[in-house]
């Protein structure tokens, strides 16, 4: 019985130990198999940029801890089907009851097995009591034990930093998500909102070939937010929307035209500038956002099929007390986060025209606008592809 014993824990705990981890597999596969769908649908939506990177990285490690414990599953099952191959040969019935009584000790270089309280130096007894020479085969050797006790502790290590690994992904698959449907929801609500809102500017023909004169409808703008100082229209690109203008540069980055909160924010004037035909630089902020909504078309000031075309160099803004009024661009870049181009006021007109030069020489392209200390000049801003630039436009009142 104390032989049987001993086989039979051996069989069993590595069963108990491959349906476990097979069951994990299986539920693993689901989960990969969910995650891929959610990347999927994500994706016809909208374009994923950083976030579909995360979750893609997140899939792609699911699978390689998957494959990892799919590794030391085989490795136990490999093993356990040598095992039951001696026990077939002539010791079928010695895998039936076993106790976990099982012991291994070193006394003086020497193996002891305690089996159920007995205590032998070497494995004869055991063999002549068995009267079979498959014996030594069949009863595990010190390295025998070794193989099944490191198999069983990679799988558990591996299990345990598997799971914690999981957690920590799922955590950061669903905020991800979130964050990513919050925001692109809000993106659609913007873009709604800015189609609506050019229901309130109307054009009409001049006398004069190809220009228009545009008429907007300040008074109901200002009774959905009275903060509105003026419209902007830009040639070549989508960027046609009323202005506003806080006490301060950062409440219009997280709210949009309607005061609602919104990750999009909307397009506002520098809360220095006074709109009372005094100012020098008017600047207008914007985000660069996906779907081609707030500044995010002013990148597209830097490619020569914009800036080549000649109607495109007339920017026009409507002043809610000034009235219409056209600007010239002189000026297109990109920079580095910084403070120069968004200077309000000079001291004396040599700094002004030095200022004026410098952001003449900045730009990719020679616009030949001769701009002096006597014009004030419009400027527009939004984040470059990279967080880490500006791009920007200037163009002088005409």
């Amino acid at each position: 019985m104390q032989k049987k014993n001993l086989q039979n824990l051996k069989k069993t705990d590595l069963i108990d130990i491959i349906n476990v981890q097979q069951e994990e597999i299986d539920s693993l596969k689901k989960d990969v198999k969910s995650l891929k769908s959610k990347l999927k649908k994500a994706e016809k939506k909208a374009s994923i940029n950083d976030i579909s990177l995360k979750i893609n990285k997140a899939v792609e490690d699911t699978e390689k801890y998957l494959e990892e414990l799919k590794k030391l599953q085989k490795e136990a099952t490999e093993y356990l089907s040598t095992i039951k191959s001696v026990n077939n040969s002539d010791f079928e019935g010695h895998a039936e009851n076993i106790t976990n009584e099982e012991e291994l000790e070193s006394t003086n270089g020497k193996e002891t097995i305690i089996i159920d309280g007995i205590d032998t130096k070497d494995r004869s007894q055991i063999v002549e009591e068995g009267n079979s020479s498959l014996l030594p085969a069949v009863f595990p050797t010190n390295a025998d034990l070794a193989i099944i006790s490191s198999i069983y502790i990679n799988i558990k290590r591996n299990r345990l930093k598997f799971i914690v690994f999981y957690i920590v992904s799922a955590i950061v698959i669903t905020l991800s998500l979130t964050t990513f449907v919050k925001g692109y929801s809000q993106d659609v609500e913007i873009n709604s909102l800015t189609q609506n809102l050019e229901n309130y500017i109307t054009e009409n023909e001049t006398e004069k070939q190809d220009e228009k004169q545009y008429i907007v409808d300040f008074d109901e703008l200002n009774k959905i937010n009275s903060d509105t100082v003026g419209w902007l229209k830009v040639n070549g690109i989508e960027i046609n929307m009323p202005i506003v203008q806080s006490n301060d540069n950062s409440y219009y980055l997280k709210h949009s035209f309607d005061n609602k909160s919104n990750v999009s924010g909307w397009a506002f004037a520098d809360f220095r500038n006074k709109f009372d035909g005094t100012d020098k630089n008017i600047i207008i902020y914007g985000h660069n956002r996906r779907d081609d909504i707030m500044f995010s078309p002013l990148v597209n000031v830097l490619k020569p099929d914009w800036y080549n075309v000649e109607e495109n160099s007339i920017i026009t803004f409507i002043d809610e007390n000034q009235g219409e009024k056209k600007y010239q661009v002189f000026s297109v870049y990109q920079t580095e986060v910084e403070d120069y181009y968004i200077q309000t006021d000079f001291s004396k007109d040599s700094e002004y025209q030095k200022f004026f030069n410098t952001l003449k020489s900045r730009s990719i392209k020679d616009f030949n606008v001769e701009v002096t200390s006597n014009d004030k000049i419009l400027t527009l801003s939004t984040c470059g592809n990279n967080s880490k630039y500006r791009v920007i436009l200037h163009a002088k009142q005409l």
